[in-house]
């Protein structure tokens, strides 16, 4: 038996190719340190500078896994040149286990070679998808988010990245803006690795206004805008069921409430909408039921002067409708029914001002 004083052995291991060299070889054992991780696949070979890669010519290789816990396959790479196998470890537990070659030469010679292999686990970090609520005017976010791997960093390396870009080496990230958040952790000892992504997504409550279409129109338009914010949103008028339109057809004139809220539950804002309108008829004749007129739905920041002529223009009454309205008399006496005229002259929050007139009908 020919004695060899240097035996490669040799492994694949997520993809990375390494290479073990035994110096000391004895008739019996030599050892080396080889550290993988569970549910690994390595490739092992001896003698493989001899014979064209496949051993030492006319050698015979017997191979094994010293440790009942084994639990992987163990098959030769290139038969019948059997100085070259595949383990695949499968569910093999971690722990400490003895490779063993057993070469036996064209004579009967027998040497041993043996490898110690400590298994593993593979880090596990589990980062979850989150959503974010941002202030609606700037996008910052209302709170941080931290990333945590879990893992210690004495014992792992670590890379954290933003839609790619790297961003920091550290255990944990403080996460201000929104991305893709990718972390690749590396146990030192082994070179197991893992990853594990989240995406942070953001969304806020709303900022917005509201407006009426078409005053003193029997139908009208209540338009909601939005000003700002970062979320999907959904409508609702008058506490009635929400809607992703953001209007609504409304044909009685009145005070409205209309609802604005973040699908994703980032907050909501309630808007008051006036719409302005005016009685078709009245009836004053005062039994408590539309014994008075008045334009219904006027904002009270307006300025407003109303004014009631009868069909042939005589002026019979002003008042303004935020603190008055008419009881269908002139000079305390009670005017016939027929149809009346008025004019509204009114001017809003930002001091523009309007005008319309219409009639309408007194009925006794």
């Amino acid at each position: 038996m020919v004695l060899k004083n240097n035996i490669s052995i040799s492994l694949a291991h997520f993809g990375l190719v390494k290479l073990f060299v035994i110096f000391f070889i004895s008739m019996h054992s030599s050892y080396a340190q080889q550290n993988i991780c569970v549910g690994s696949i390595t490739n092992y070979k001896v003698d493989e500078l001899e014979n064209g890669g496949n051993g030492t010519l006319g050698s015979t290789y017997q191979w094994m896994v010293v440790n009942p816990l084994f639990q992987g396959i163990i098959t030769f790479t290139s038969p019948p040149n059997t100085n070259a196998i595949t383990i695949n470890w499968l569910n093999t537990p971690p722990g400490t286990y003895t490779l063993k070659v057993v070469e036996t030469n064209s004579v009967g010679c027998n040497s041993v070679q043996n490898m110690q292999i400590s298994i593993f686990n593979i880090p596990q970090i589990d980062l979850s998808d989150q959503l974010v609520c941002v202030d609606p005017s700037t996008g910052q976010f209302i709170n941080p988010v931290l990333l945590q791997s879990g893992l210690s960093n004495t014992q792992y390396s670590f890379q954290w990245f933003r839609n790619g870009v790297l961003i920091s080496n550290n255990s944990n990230v403080v996460v201000t803006t929104s991305g893709n958040y990718t972390v690749i952790a590396t146990h030192l000892l082994s070179g197991c690795t893992t990853t594990s992504s989240a995406l942070i997504s953001i969304s806020s409550a709303p900022i917005a206004t509201v407006s009426v279409d078409n005053p003193f129109n029997d139908t009208q338009l209540i338009q909601v805008t939005l000003v700002s914010g970062f979320g999907e949103y959904e409508y609702a008028l008058n506490n009635g069921s929400f809607q992703d339109a953001a209007n609504f057809t409304v044909e009685e004139p009145g005070v409205y409430q209309v609802t604005v809220r973040d699908k994703k539950f980032c907050g909501e804002t309630t808007l008051t909408a006036h719409v302005i309108n005016y009685p078709k008829f009245f009836t004053p004749n005062n039994d408590g039921y539309n014994d008075f007129w008045n334009i219904i739905g006027l904002p009270p920041n307006y300025n407003a002067k109303v004014s009631i002529f009868d069909r042939y223009g005589k002026l019979l009454y002003q008042f303004n409708p935020k603190y008055s309205n008419w009881n269908g008399q002139y000079n305390n006496n009670s005017v016939p029914s027929t149809d009346y005229w008025f004019t509204i002259d009114y001017s809003d929050e930002l001091n523009r001002k309007f005008s319309f007139k219409s009639h309408f009908s007194l009925i006794r």
